[in-house]
């Protein structure tokens, strides 16, 4: 099959991960794959730097009418079996340069958690798709209540590097970059840290259960960008020697390796792949059970608070402080579901299996 992936994300994102390791993927199972990316963007580099065949136009609007030209005279040259496109932008120009002589197949993955726009311009965009994969059944079903047939949405959990997120010890040089030689019980998460993520219920239940934990060696580490607005916060709640913020950080794992407890209380979310990260390197993981996240941690692989306030998230994270053996238990359990469910050689059977379904159609 010759497969291109369209995706517009200038930034190495979540979305921009799955749709490299999909592409590469395919590309080593014999497909021909290439991209049509923004200018300068990671896909594109990356893209590039593998071998992979990379157009880079603009991607900003309706009027971007030399974009669509060159994206058709793209697909012109190399008429493709599917044209896979990735995000709102991304889908309006695949529809506006794809014909049924250049592209036998159109798929669009959903990668958040927002609804379908009723309308014209939906209908106009989703008519033409022949597949919308989405990266939880949670997501599947809002688009079918959104109006789209149950059969031209299929469930592609996400996945992660299993490999890459495997369990380790702490870094002592992680450890004395932050400050935190010798402390015992470190709570947190690695996160974009958006207001959505459930930031200020984790920092309101980490005040909690310093008051109910006076002298446990305990801190708070929150990983991510933007850090500066909570910070406020912490300071409201006289937490400023007890949380921790060390920004964006590439080694993603070394960083999971200091949690004894990763904490997620995320009010929207369409699978949490940052929890399946934590899963896989056996942390114990408290979350919310919104979106698709219970698809993600079922019983006995975590602890799901489906009334996540400050007060229920402190009792549950109070409870693991107290109790390592559970802690070692729930992160065992929590890794074997990583290994089973949320591998990319399992994501990649199902995506070429799809592809292959609509070639026979």
């Amino acid at each position: 099959m010759r497969i291109v992936h369209i995706d517009r994300q200038r930034s190495w994102t979540g979305q921009t991960v799955r749709t490299y390791a999909i592409a590469a993927g395919m590309r080593e199972r014999g497909h021909e794959v290439a991209f049509i990316a923004s200018p300068d963007s990671e896909l594109a580099k990356r893209g590039r730097a593998a071998g992979i065949d990379v157009l880079e136009v603009p991607m900003r609007g309706w009027r971007g009418y030399r974009s669509v030209l060159k994206i058709r005279s793209f697909l012109k040259a190399r008429p493709v079996d599917v044209l896979h496109c990735h995000g709102p932008r991304d889908h309006q120009y695949a529809v506006l340069a794809a014909n049924k002589r250049t592209v036998r197949h159109l798929v669009r993955t959903k990668h958040n958690h927002s609804h379908m726009r009723s309308g014209f311009l939906s209908r106009m965009l989703f008519n033409p798709v022949a597949r919308v994969i989405t990266v939880s059944e949670w997501v599947r079903q809002a688009l079918i209540e959104d109006g789209l047939a149950p059969e031209r949405v299929s469930t592609l959990h996400d996945a992660i590097d299993i490999d890459r997120f495997t369990p380790r010890p702490r870094d002592p040089e992680v450890l004395r970059a932050h400050g935190l030689e010798g402390v015992e019980t470190i709570v947190g998460s690695l996160s974009s840290l958006h207001p959505r993520k459930g930031v200020e219920a984790t920092l309101r239940a980490y005040r909690l259960v310093r008051d109910a934990l006076p002298d446990a060696s305990m801190r708070c580490v929150l990983v991510g960008k933007r850090f500066e607005q909570w910070q406020p916060l912490v300071a409201e709640l006289g937490l400023e020697d007890e949380v921790v913020f060390p920004g964006y950080q590439v080694d993603q794992p070394a960083y999971l390796a200091l949690l004894d407890v990763y904490v997620l209380p995320s009010l929207k979310e369409a699978l949490g792949t940052s929890i399946v990260e934590a899963m896989c390197m056996e942390r114990p993981v408290v979350v919310s059970g919104v979106g698709g996240i219970p698809e993600a941690v079922t019983e006995g692989t975590g602890v799901v608070v489906d009334d996540p306030t400050p007060e229920n998230l402190a009792a549950e994270i109070i409870a693991l402080v107290r109790d390592p053996e559970r802690r070692s238990s729930l992160g065992k359990a929590a890794r074997a579901r990583a290994l089973e469910h949320f591998s990319m050689q399992r994501l990649l059977d199902e995506t070429e299996a799809l592809y292959t379904s609509l070639m026979a159609e």
